[in-house]
């Protein structure tokens, strides 16, 4: 796991007080705890993500489906 830095976890809280509609019983640095837990999840969840998506072959992929060919999507 990466550190993260102190500038990271503040401009975090900032997004998230902005995000709440700046409550004007709070101040940004209220939500140090709230940014800093999102942080860390996000940190630790990277890897699993990574490793998921190394497994993914988008080639052929079953979701991937076919258009049909000759006609212009925006025609029925």
């Amino acid at each position: 796991m990466t550190a993260i830095s102190e500038q990271t976890i503040r401009d975090e809280a900032e997004r998230i007080f902005e995000a709440k509609g700046r409550p004007i019983w709070s101040h940004p640095l209220d939500y140090w705890t709230e940014a800093s837990n999102l942080l860390a999840r996000k940190t630790a969840s990277e890897p699993k993500r990574e490793a998921r998506l190394a497994r993914i072959d988008f080639g052929t992929s079953p979701l991937r489906t076919a258009s049909p060919q000759g006609h212009d999507a925006g025609q029925l």
